[in-house]
């Protein structure tokens, strides 16, 4: 891919946004046999808790929705709880991996909070755009999106004071 972009005289902007898409596609598949290669979390039929009661495996696995940066997954998997009707206890599938409740990643929620914050904190980036509208687009609902953004935006009023305050401080001693 390199070579054929040096040969045909291809734009360095043009193969930085091919090359970034292909190490998402990579990482995706990496990521996927990954969790496929976890298992789907099957402990049994019954669980003992530590107090003393026992968990049933629900007779079905359920699956969960995962925003990664690399793109979403889904996984499926056993869930256990003290009824089929009543809520899940315990899924060791998810506790194993240390999954957060959400279904974004935490790299994925970092992600979000630069990109929700860059016309805040980040005004002469326009990598992180670049890289937004080649692969992450997308993955983070408008919504939580805007959260993140409401968030940086009350936080940006004392980050741009005390920045500007210490590149003064950084002016005076140069």
């Amino acid at each position: 891919m390199v070579e054929a972009g040096v040969r045909s005289g291809e734009a360095a902007p043009t193969m930085e946004r091919s090359l970034f898409q292909q190490v998402l596609k990579l990482n995706h598949m990496l990521s996927s046999l990954y969790f496929e290669l976890q298992g789907d979390g099957d402990l049994g039929a019954t669980l003992p808790t530590a107090d003393g009661r026992e968990l049933r495996r629900l007779e079905q696995p359920g699956a969960r929705r995962y925003l990664s940066v690399f793109g979403e997954h889904e996984l499926t998997r056993y869930v256990y709880g003290s009824r089929e009707d009543q809520r899940v206890e315990y899924i060791p599938l998810d506790d194993r991996l240390q999954l957060p409740k959400s279904k974004f990643s935490e790299s994925c929620a970092g992600l979000a909070a630069i990109v929700g914050c860059r016309d805040v904190l980040l005004p002469s980036s326009p990598g992180i755009e670049q890289h937004a509208e080649s692969g992450y687009r997308g993955i983070v609902s408008r919504t939580h999106n805007e959260r993140l953004r409401r968030r940086c935006g009350t936080l940006s009023g004392s980050f741009t004071s005390r920045s500007s305050g210490e590149r003064n401080i950084h002016r005076r001693h140069s």
